[in-house]
């Protein structure tokens, strides 16, 4: 038996779906302190050593946050050629907009009611599927359709918990920031991060790039993937590598945990941002 076979084509395609995710979440969980800090600069800062300080919050942990953009992107090119050369040549400013509205709770909620109610169509496959199909889009036929990216939680209830923790993180986050509350408002908005893409996600399987010209030409988990045999090679290399980098990122933040106030940066005048 080839070791690739080990695991069937279909579910192979599945775990990378699921990955893919899960690098997205990582992505915008840590990288999100970056933009973050970026984001709120010219606000929450008026004078040099403020400016500084807000910098040094993410001084010693910013370049390893990058590591989950290089992972999801890596992740992308390698299991998801076509979705990787579209979404990376024509979509920067669409990609960019999705990043800042992920906290943006009145838009998650202005969008949920624009699907619910049709007036977003979504889209629905007509063919026969077969996951275990090699990587040719053209071969789905798909239409457009209201209410269409509801039918996952019609026949998947369950699925609805994802959205709930959209809302219900973005909300605590909210709470906590009027309270000062801070180990609610940080645990709160990543349960806001990971409830919006996940519901990006579970509303749109098995689609994971739309085409507005031809709706039969969108890439789904199971037209799109790479190859049997790459997409197991990397199951490997993310089973050994991933653990090592959730290792390596958890001990870096807790050796470096700690707040940055002004006498931090008039301290360490020399070797702060």
């Amino acid at each position: 038996m080839i070791l690739h076979e080990l695991i069937d084509f279909a579910t192979l395609k599945m775990i990378w779906w699921l990955l893919l995710g899960v690098l997205l979440i990582g992505f915008a969980v840590t990288d999100g302190f970056d933009m973050g800090v970026g984001t709120l600069l010219p606000f929450v800062a008026e004078t040099d050593v403020e400016r500084r300080v807000a910098i040094n919050t993410i001084g010693a942990t910013w370049e390893g946050n990058q590591v989950w953009f290089i992972l999801g992107g890596g992740a992308i090119f390698a299991a998801w050629p076509p979705l990787y050369a579209i979404s990376f040549s024509v979509f920067y400013l669409a990609m960019f907009l999705v990043l800042a509205a992920l906290s943006a709770l009145i838009l998650f909620a202005l969008g949920g009611f624009a699907i619910a109610s049709g007036y977003v169509e979504g889209y629905r496959i007509t063919s026969e599927i077969d996951p275990n199909m090699p990587a040719n889009p053209l071969w789905t036929d798909a239409v457009r359709e209201p209410g269409a990216w509801m039918a996952n939680y019609t026949v998947h209830p369950v699925l609805w918990l994802a959205s709930g923790l959209g809302f219900l993180g973005a909300c605590g986050a909210l709470v906590g920031l009027q309270t000062r509350f801070e180990a609610m408002t940080f645990i709160s908005s990543k349960l806001a991060v990971f409830g919006i893409i996940s519901t990006v996600g579970v509303s749109m399987f098995p689609f994971i790039l739309l085409s507005s010209a031809q709706p039969g030409a969108s890439l789904t988990v199971w037209d799109a993937a790479s190859s049997h045999a790459t997409l197991f090679n990397m199951l490997v290399a993310v089973i050994i590598f991933l653990p090592i980098v959730l290792v390596y990122t958890a001990w870096v933040y807790k050796v470096l945990w700690g707040k940055i106030d002004e006498q931090t940066i008039e301290r360490d005048n020399d070797t702060a941002y």
